[in-house]
């Protein structure tokens, strides 16, 4: 089975008690690379970009899929729908 993970920044600009202010949402998702970048103290990976964007905002330490393989978890992740409800069970759809 394989292992994924879930990378998610959110970098907030501006005063978030103004009423009048925008918040900046950056939301980054990667899968199948597990958690070897420099913001989750892996010790040989360097990801500066990566860790000043974690310095800034909120980096999540737990992930989670809808199904263990990629095909049918980016499926539900893009549309919002389990896999049971996309009918993606498979990497591929012959």
């Amino acid at each position: 089975m394989k292992k994924y993970i879930l990378i998610l920044t959110l970098v907030f600009g501006g005063n978030l008690l103004g009423k009048n202010q925008q918040t900046n949402v950056l939301f980054l998702i990667c899968d199948d690379l597990n958690c070897d970048v420099g913001s989750y103290g892996h010790p040989q990976v360097r990801t500066p970009n990566i860790a000043r964007l974690a310095k800034r905002g909120v980096r999540f330490e737990r992930a989670y899929c809808q199904y263990p393989l990629c095909g049918p978890s980016r499926a539900s992740f893009m549309t919002g729908l389990y896999p049971v409800q996309s009918l993606i069970h498979r990497n591929a759809n012959l």
